[in-house]
């Protein structure tokens, strides 16, 4: 190269330097002002939702609290409910002259102590009540989950957003015991990828698992990812070894725990009460075919992926032409951006572990004799949707600094969509 051309490109080089600064310093104000989730539209996006959480939490009482009245039992030593709810035994199973609960028992043991206070009192714990605090620790959870993955403070707040306002919406404005079960192991759920993401401590993990895992089985499943993450990665084998003890020993250990749960009540350490509870007579039928069966695959998939909502149009001027199906609607109608996992590419191990996983879990609900009716959109897909989040998150930050303005438009209209279906969800009952 001449000596004129060298100083002429050296010349070129140094006047471009404060363009690239300029342009780094625009690029870092623009994040810091994103820093913060509470900027004035942040806040009137919220405000509505937070208010409707918080009445529904603690003013619209829900007649459906099993999980109160479970603990109730407990503390008196009984692994059977000592009274009706609200003078109806729906949904229990009885057996020998008793009525059990089905579901898994963790949420009942998390709200005993705040039952025994209340009842100290003279007063009925509700599961809304602390529902709420856990539907708030959850949205944080999943900001300070985006922020870990390099989100600026706008792109993590709505995602936290899209899922406040997915599926989720139906059990986090209802509190009935179902729903709450899928509030307590969507939180721990989240839990877990959060920890995963930071300090990723195995024996957490582990212990957050457990508690999945004695809220809803399915869900439990999730713990594969985490295994797999770890089998996987290059470590010491000593020290893999370890962390496998200290992830897996706790859902181990509670895994015997509700086999013993199981065997108290039914005298079966696999038997749940799902074979005994009293449910509708179309829903009896399909359990004839049995618990867990193929033969259900079908009619799961078909609620989860192609259900659609009701539309009324022209039979009847008192009710909306467009209402919520109480038995299910397609996870891309209420996550419509999920579509997005298709055009994305999964050049990392962990994304490849996340989708198995999710799949797995999504099997696993399937193969169950009921679809999950009454709900808001497909509620078993909350025991696979926070891996499919992470998944996004992480797969679309390959290709994308920050959420793209398009989609945040999208995840405003979807969740303005899922809003009015839900108000039709809670006011009509069309079938």
């Amino acid at each position: 190269m001449k000596p004129a051309q060298a100083r002429r490109k050296k010349k070129k080089k140094v006047a471009e330097r404060p363009q690239r600064q300029r342009q780094i310093n625009v690029e870092r104000k623009r994040a810091e002002e994103s820093q913060s989730a509470f900027q004035p539209h942040f806040l009137v996006i919220l405000s509505p939702l937070f208010v409707l959480l918080l009445a529904r939490s603690f003013f619209f009482t829900e007649p459906e609290q099993h999980f109160s009245y479970l603990a109730e039992s407990f503390l008196h030593g009984k692994v059977f409910f000592l009274e009706a709810t609200d003078g109806k035994w729906d949904d229990t199973a009885p057996f020998e002259g008793k009525f059990y609960w089905p579901q898994g028992p963790f949420p009942a043991l998390l709200i005993l102590p705040f039952v025994w206070i209340f009842d100290r009192l003279g007063a009925f714990f509700f599961q809304g009540y602390l529902s709420f605090f856990l539907v708030i620790s959850t949205l944080v959870l999943i900001y300070r989950s985006a922020r870990r993955l390099e989100y600026d403070g706008e792109s993590a707040f709505f995602f936290a957003f899209a899922f406040a306002t997915c599926s989720y919406l139906g059990v986090a404005l209802v509190t009935w015991s179902w729903y709450f079960a899928h509030v307590v192991a969507v939180s721990f759920l989240w839990l877990a990828i959060h920890e995963w993401l930071g300090q990723k401590r195995y024996g957490l993990i582990g212990v957050l698992f457990a508690g999945v895992t004695a809220t809803r089985l399915t869900a439990g499943l999730g713990i594969i990812f985490f295994a797999l993450d770890l089998l996987f990665k290059r470590i010491e084998l000593r020290k893999k070894t370890l962390a496998f003890v200290r992830l897996l020993s706790p859902v181990i250990i509670m895994s015997a725990l509700l086999a013993g749960y199981n065997f108290v009540r039914f005298g079966n350490f696999l038997e749940t009460g799902y074979s005994f509870q009293l449910v509708a007579q179309e829903t009896a039928e399909l359990r004839k075919r049995g618990i867990l069966s193929l033969a259900h695959v079908p009619m799961n998939f078909y609620w989860a992926i192609l259900g659609l909502p009701i539309f009324n149009f022209g039979s009847s001027n008192q009710i909306p032409p467009v209402l919520a199906n109480p038995w299910g609607m397609s996870i891309f109608l209420t996550s419509p951006y999920l579509v997005l996992l298709f055009w994305q590419r999964y050049p990392k191990l962990q994304d490849k572990f996340l989708l198995l996983t999710s799949g797995v879990v999504a099997f696993a609900a399937f193969l169950f004799f009921g679809v999950g009716y009454r709900q808001f959109g497909y509620r078993f897909s909350l025991d696979f949707l926070p891996l499919l989040f992470l998944l996004l998150m992480t797969a679309y930050k390959q290709t994308h600094q920050q959420l793209s303005f398009p989609l945040k438009i999208l995840l405003v209209v979807s969740a303005v969509v899922n809003l009015y279906l839900w108000s039709t969800f809670v006011m009509y009952d069309p079938v």
